[in-house]
C-alpha cells in the first residue's frame, strides 16, 4: 500500500527537525545560564545584601536604656535617685495598620484621650523603628492582658523605665536641678544612638552639666522575631553601661538649715571651704518642687512658678544681680593700701557726707551725724562711706575695676553649673562704648561702695570672701568632689591654685582684723552676732539701695513698699586662722545686713563649725 506521509524531501525534513532542536538546545543552555550567572550574582556577589536583607525582616536590634546614675550629698545620702516601672510602646514601622492597632488596644486597656494626645505628639520627633510611649505606669493586671494578647498586636512592646525623682526637691532645686523630657532642639545635639530608648535628659543644674557622666551608655539586644513583632529568641546582648554615680560637696543638713533660715525670704546663701573651695551651701530662695517637671509639669503649675512675683524658678545663686553695697569697701580699702594710695593709720574727717571740689552735690554718709576721724580699721568695723568716698575718688574707677577684678568680681567663677551669669562692673571704656557722656566722677563714689552700676553675683561675693579669707589664693569653686563607681575625686591640687600677687602681707592682716571687729567691736556693724566666744569670725555688713533717693529726699522706710526697702547682705569667714567656711547671704529687701543677713550666716557657721542649730531665739526675723 501506498505510504501517504512519506515527505517528498526526506533530507529536508530532517535537516529542518534538526536546526529547531539545536535552536532550543541553545535556548535553553541561554537560559541556564543567565539563571546561574543570576544565581552566582545573589548567592555569591549579593550574598551579603540578601543576608542582610533578610535578616532585617526576622532579626532586629533592640536597645537597652542605661540607668541613670544617682546623685548623693556628702555623706551618701540621695538627692537624685530612680524608681522602676513599665510603659506601652508602641514601633510605628512594625505596625501594619497603626488605627485598627490603636482600637484594638483601647478595647483591652483603658487609653485615655490624653494618653493619645501625648503619643501623637512624641511621635514627632521619635524615629519609626523607635517605640513612642503609649500609655506610662501599666498596672500589672494590664500588663497581662497586653501580653496575651499580643499577637494580635503588631509593634507593641511593654517598655521597662526608670523615672527620676528628687529628696530634699525645694533645698536643692537649683543645685541638682532637674530632668525633662528630650526635645526637638536637644534632638538635634545628642547622640541619637546613645539616647535609643531614654525619653529624658538633664534641663538644669548638676543634672546638666553632668548629663554625658550621669546618662551612660546604652546596650543593645539582637533578638529574632516573627512577622506579628514577637521575640523568638535572643541572639545577642551588649549589656548598658549605667550612668556614673556623683557625690556633691554639700551636706543635706546644712543646705536645709540654710532653707528654714531663708523660709519666707527671697536671697541666696552660699558658702565656700576656703582651703579648696568646696560649695558647702548653694541655696536659692525660694526653691520650687523638681518632681513638677520630671514627666511635664501641668500648664497650671508652670504658669505659677512662672507668674510668682518670688521667681521660684530664678537661680539668684548664681544669676541674681545685686549691688554689693558696703560687702565691696574690704575690696577697695586693700586697692588703696596694696597700690600706697594710703596707709593704714591715715585718718580723713566724716562730717556725715562727702562733697567733689567745686561741686554742690553731697554724697551722704548712712550717719547723718558722721563719724568723726575715721582710719581704715575704723571706716570697715562702722562701715563709714565717707571714707570709701574719698578712697573711690582717688583711686578711681579704672583702678577699683582692676583690683576687684582680681577676686573674681564681674568674671564668671566657672563653678560646674550651666548659665552662669558674669555680673557687671563699670568703667569708663564701658561707659564710652555706650555714647554717653564722659564718665562722672560721681559714679566713682557710688562704685566705691558698692551701690550705682555694679551689679555682681552672690557666688562671686562668696568667692571673693574665700579668696580673701585664703589670703589670696583661689581654686576653680566646685560643687561634685567624687563621681563613682569611677572612683574620680574632683580635689583642687597647689597645682591648679591662683593667687594674688601681695606687695605687703600686713596690709591683710590689718583687713582681716578690722572685719574681725566688724563682730567682736561693741561698735562693729554685726557686734549684735557677737554672742559666742567659741571661735572668732571676720565679718562686713552691706546695705544697697534699690532705688535711687534724690538728693533732699529722706529715706522713709515705714512708708515704702517692702519689695522697695533696701537689700541685706552679710560676708564673713571663720575661724579668723585656718578658716573652714567663708560665707554670702543676701535676703532682697532685707532692711538691714546687721539685723537680717548676719544672724544667718551666725546660725550656719555656728552649726558647721560647732554642730550647734539655732534656738527659736537665735531665728533671724
Amino acid at each position: 500500500m501506498k505510504n501517504l506521509y512519506k515527505p517528498k524531501n526526506l533530507q529536508y525534513f530532517l535537516s529542518e527537525f534538526k536546526n529547531r532542536i539545536l535552536l532550543i538546545l541553545l535556548f535553553i543552555l541561554i537560559l541556564i545560564i543567565a539563571i546561574s550567572f543570576r544565581l552566582h550574582l545573589m548567592q555569591v556577589v549579593q550574598h551579603e545584601h540578601h543576608v542582610t536583607k533578610a535578616d532585617k525582616n526576622r532579626i532586629h536590634l533592640k536597645p537597652i536604656p542605661p540607668i541613670r546614675g544617682k546623685i548623693f550629698d556628702r555623706k551618701g545620702r540621695v538627692l537624685a535617685g530612680n524608681t522602676q516601672y513599665y510603659n506601652l510602646g508602641l514601633v510605628i514601622e512594625r505596625s501594619t495598620n497603626l488605627k485598627q492597632t490603636l482600637d484594638k488596644i483601647r478595647g483591652i486597656i483603658s487609653i485615655s484621650d490624653n494618653d493619645l494626645l501625648k503619643f501623637e505628639k512624641n511621635r514627632e520627633y521619635t524615629r519609626a523603628y523607635e517605640p513612642v510611649v503609649l500609655k506610662r505606669r501599666l498596672s500589672e493586671i494590664e500588663i497581662a492582658k497586653i501580653e496575651v494578647n499580643q499577637h494580635q498586636l503588631s509593634g507593641i512592646e511593654i517598655l521597662t523605665q526608670h523615672d527620676r525623682y528628687y529628696t530634699h526637691a525645694k533645698a536643692f532645686a537649683h543645685v541638682t536641678g532637674y530632668v525633662g523630657r528630650i526635645n526637638k532642639e536637644e534632638l538635634k545635639t545628642i547622640d541619637k544612638g546613645n539616647y535609643m530608648l531614654t525619653s529624658h535628659i538633664g534641663k538644669t543644674g548638676v543634672e546638666k552639666s553632668y548629663e554625658k557622666i550621669l546618662h551612660g551608655t546604652t546596650g543593645y539586644k539582637k533578638v529574632e522575631t516573627n512577622s506579628h513583632g514577637k521575640i523568638l529568641r535572643t541572639l545577642e546582648v551588649t549589656n548598658p553601661v549605667s550612668g556614673s554615680n556623683i557625690y556633691l560637696t554639700i551636706d543635706i543638713d546644712l543646705q536645709e538649715l540654710a532653707m528654714r533660715l531663708m523660709q519666707n525670704k527671697r536671697g541666696s546663701v552660699i558658702a565656700f571651704n576656703p582651703q579648696n573651695f568646696e560649695t558647702l551651701v548653694m541655696l536659692s530662695s525660694p526653691g520650687f518642687d523638681t518632681n513638677l517637671f520630671v514627666n511635664g509639669i501641668s500648664h497650671k503649675e508652670y504658669n505659677k512658678l512662672r507668674d510668682s512675683i518670688d521667681l521660684p524658678l530664678f537661680n539668684r545663686a548664681i544669676n541674681g544681680k545685686y549691688p554689693p553695697g558696703s560687702v565691696i569697701k574690704p575690696f577697695v580699702g586693700l586697692a588703696g593700701l596694696e597700690s600706697g594710695l594710703i596707709k593704714a593709720k591715715d585718718k580723713i574727717r566724716c562730717h556725715g557726707y562727702y562733697q567733689i571740689q567745686n561741686t554742690k552735690h553731697k554724697f551722704r554718709d548712712w550717719k547723718r551725724s558722721g563719724h568723726g576721724y575715721t582710719d581704715m580699721q575704723k571706716a570697715i568695723a562702722e562701715s563709714c562711706d565717707v571714707y570709701f568716698f574719698d578712697l573711690a575718688y582717688n583711686l578711681g574707677i579704672d583702678q577699683i575695676k582692676a583690683y576687684v577684678n582680681l577676686f573674681g568680681f564681674g568674671k564668671k567663677t566657672n563653678i560646674d553649673l550651666p548659665h552662669e551669669s558674669s555680673g557687671f562692673i563699670p568703667s569708663k571704656e564701658w561707659k564710652k562704648k555706650q555714647q554717653n557722656p564722659e564718665w562722672n566722677p560721681g559714679e566713682t563714689l557710688n562704685v566705691g561702695i558698692g551701690q550705682g552700676k555694679l551689679q555682681i553675683t552672690p557666688i562671686q561675693i562668696a568667692y571673693a570672701t574665700a579668696i580673701l579669707a585664703n589670703y589670696g589664693k583661689s581654686y576653680k569653686p566646685t560643687l561634685v568632689y567624687r563621681i563613682s563607681p569611677s572612683a574620680q575625686t574632683k580635689t583642687n591640687t597647689e597645682d591648679t591654685a591662683k593667687k594674688i600677687a601681695i606687695k605687703d602681707i600686713r596690709n591683710w592682716e590689718l583687713m582681716i582684723d578690722a572685719m574681725q571687729k566688724v563682730v567682736h567691736s561693741n561698735r562693729g556693724t554685726a557686734h549684735n552676732i557677737n554672742v559666742k566666744d567659741s571661735y572668732k569670725i571676720a565679718g562686713k555688713t552691706g546695705t544697697a539701695q534699690v532705688f535711687t533717693v534724690k538728693q533732699n529726699q529722706k529715706y522713709d522706710e515705714k512708708n515704702l513698699d517692702a519689695r522697695l526697702h533696701d537689700h541685706a547682705l552679710f560676708i564673713a569667714f571663720a575661724p579668723i586662722t585656718e578658716p573652714k567656711i567663708a560665707i554670702a547671704v543676701i535676703v532682697e529687701n532685707g532692711k538691714h545686713g546687721s539685723t537680717t543677713a548676719a544672724p544667718i550666716a551666725r546660725s550656719i557657721m555656728d552649726n558647721y563649725l560647732l554642730n550647734i542649730l539655732p534656738t527659736n531665739n537665735d531665728q533671724p526675723a
